[in-house]
């Protein structure tokens, strides 16, 4: 949702917008685990929940202001010539008809478009499995819950780092 609202509004520096975006996934890897460690234990695990909710749900508010970036306006120039004057084309010509993003179906239509999507749909299965047991096996083998915390922040770091990279 991020990427895909910010991207439209740069025309020179849209590379560098998306990444400054993408940073705030490996930025939330590294202080979430820490601060929800707490919250569990200053309003044990019911209460955390609840702060939680109440926290993400602030993001509907900000979803809710995101707009679209303003119509380029028609800008026409007249051309002298010596027999008349005529305008020629505008610069930035506005669409005749707004399009909608393509459809499921227009999507799978495309060959390489099926692999693509189910090769992304594996990863993301397998992305978040080193977040959900870090913490755990982190206890397991005798650290602290605030030290495996930790431990699930260096994930973010190594995330941050591996997107500045790449």
């Amino acid at each position: 949702m991020s990427i895909s609202s910010v991207y439209p509004w740069f025309s020179r520096r849209q590379p560098l917008a998306v990444a400054v975006v993408m940073m705030g996934i490996p930025i939330g890897t590294f202080l979430w685990p820490p601060v929800v460690t707490q919250l569990v234990h200053a309003y044990a695990w019911r209460g955390a929940f609840i702060i939680i909710a109440g926290i993400h749900l602030q993001a509907v508010v900000f979803f809710a202001l995101i707009r679209e970036p303003p119509v380029a306006k028609v800008i026409e120039m007249k051309v002298n010539s010596d027999s008349q004057d005529r305008a020629s084309k505008p610069i930035n010509e506005e669409p005749k008809e707004r399009r909608d993003v393509c459809s499921w179906t227009s999507l799978f239509a495309i060959p390489s478009f099926p692999i693509l999507f189910f090769a992304l749909f594996l990863t993301n299965i397998g992305h978040p499995l080193p977040f959900t047991y870090t913490i755990a096996r982190g206890i397991l083998i005798g650290y602290s819950d605030t030290s495996s915390a930790l431990l699930s922040s260096v994930l973010g770091i190594g995330g941050g780092v591996g997107r500045v990279l790449a």
